[in-house]
Formats: C-alpha cells, structure tokens, sequence
C-alpha cells in the first residue's frame, strides 16, 4: 500500500520479526512517536521512498538486530528528535541515496543522545546527498560506533563519517573504513 510501510502509533515491549517493507511511498519501518521497548529483528525494509527506518520522536529502547535496509530514497536509518537510548546492531545498510545512518539535526533538549551501532556493514549510501556513509548531525552526543564496516561510493568523495561541530562525545571503535575521503 502507498504511504509508511510499518508504521505504529505508540508501542511498547513489541517484537517485529522476518517482515519486509519495500517499494513505500513513505519510510519502511516507523516506530511512532513514544514507542519504547521495541524489537526489530531480521526485517528488511527496500526500494521506499524515504527511510528504510525511522525512529520517531520519543523513541526509546529501541533494537534493530540484523536487519536490512537498501536503495531508499531518503536514508537508510533515520534517528532524530528525543530518540535516545537505542541500538543498531548487525544491520546491512547499503546502497541508500542519502547517507545509511542518518541522526537528525536537533538541537538542545532535544538532541539524539545514547545510540549504539555496532558490528553493521554500512557502505555504497550518500550517491544523492548526505555528508558521508553515516552523518552525525545536531547537538547529539554520547554516541558510539563499534566494529562497524565502512565503505565508501568509488569516485565519489564523501566521508565515512561526518560529525557536526556541535556535536559532542562520539566513541570511535573497532571501525574499518575504506573507500571514503
């Protein structure tokens, strides 16, 4: 159906397993704003017009396990205003127009804080905007990268990874980037 793939109101202490959003008008997957506790395991989320993922306002506590999310329009994973405490672990995120990662520029008290990627393969994104494979933008901090394939787009010159000025107490780790400027 034309619109957002999977998108919820509020939700809390779900788990979303083995389901697929492609070819949206929208994001694929969409925890509304206020959910908590959520799981999203094996999902793959394709070919949609903005986010493969987007996390919310108020999203918290919110796991994406070994998901995909390749060629959306917008990003691969969008996480922004008051999205706070939530990981991203072993996810593919290639092949996105805008950069894989993508956390939202948003500004005291409201800025992205305490997000967790890890052990993800981000590579081949930001053909059509973006900064880099993973854009950083706002006032977010206390963030953490880990263990993390970086690879850039050949002949395109874009950073692996691009943090704002503003933002703050971002932990580099274990990352292995190639192909980036």
């Amino acid at each position: 159906f034309a619109g957002e793939g999977l998108g919820f109101q509020i939700c809390r202490d779900v788990r979303i397993l083995r389901c697929r959003c492609a070819q949206n008008t929208g994001n694929g997957f969409h925890p509304g704003a206020g959910s908590t506790a959520a799981l999203f395991e094996n999902c793959v989320a394709e070919h949609n017009d903005a986010a493969g993922f987007f996390v919310c306002v108020r999203a918290n506590h919110i796991t994406v396990k070994r998901c995909t999310f390749s060629g959306n329009g917008r990003c691969g994973v969008s996480v922004g205003t008051r999205d706070c405490h939530n990981r991203i672990e072993r996810c593919q995120v290639t092949d996105n127009a805008g950069p894989g990662i993508l956390i939202r520029d948003s500004r005291r008290p409201v800025e992205v804080h305490s997000v967790h990627v890890s052990g993800c393969r981000i590579a081949g994104n930001a053909t059509a905007r973006g900064h880099a494979q993973v854009d950083v933008l706002g006032d977010a901090h206390d963030l953490a990268f880990v263990d993390n394939a970086i690879v850039g787009v050949p002949g395109q010159e874009r950073a692996g990874i691009y943090l704002a000025p503003s933002a703050e107490r971002v932990w580099l780790s274990g990352n292995h980037v190639e192909g980036c400027t």
